[in-house]
């Protein structure tokens, strides 16, 4: 099966919501130590953090099968961080199946990965859409009401699985017998 990526986001924002917004939210497109940060409190929510612009270039008429996510986080403080959401985006806008993950955030970047090769996240998938400048991934950290702590992710990376269309056979046939 055809994949393409796994490709960095080319962007990241805050997505300005009633819970703690993200600090250098552009910081997740190079896997670099520099961090979009977000300071919880015991009990804490973050926004919503959006990685976008990740420039696919998936072939006109092809089917998407399934993304693999890739996110690079870390925690620091006495608490705990997890997942409060991990969804895909669509056209600029959370969409399909939740895929965060209950296991806390580590104390050192490492990689955590969300979804398969045949993972459509409980959604359809155009390749107009996959290849949209707004299409993309956001995850919102909660603390586990322990203590204050600060989730930090470093970078994004999403691999798109595909199938090209089946090649059309053309048969002439025999004219005139």
């Amino acid at each position: 099966m055809p994949s393409q990526g796994p490709l960095s986001a080319g962007a990241g924002a805050n997505i300005a919501g009633p819970n703690t917004d993200w600090a250098t939210p552009g910081n997740v497109t190079v896997s670099d130590d520099s961090r979009a940060t977000a300071a919880l409190a015991i009990s804490g929510a973050s926004d919503g953090l959006q990685m976008t612009a990740f420039g696919f270039s998936i072939p006109a008429g092809a089917t998407i099968n399934g993304f693999v996510v890739e996110i690079e986080k870390s925690m620091t403080g006495a608490g705990t961080i997890n997942d409060a959401s991990v969804f895909l985006v669509k056209g600029g806008v959370v969409v399909g199946t939740d895929h965060g993950v209950v296991p806390a955030w580590p104390a050192t970047d490492a990689f955590t990965t969300y979804g398969s090769s045949s993972d459509l996240w409980g959604t359809t998938w155009t390749v107009a859409q996959v290849n949209a400048s707004n299409f993309g991934v956001e995850i919102a950290a909660l603390e586990a009401g322990v203590n204050t702590a600060t989730a930090r992710v470093d970078f994004g990376r999403i691999t798109v699985y595909y199938t090209l269309p089946a090649a059309r056979s053309f048969s002439p046939g025999i004219f005139g017998l």
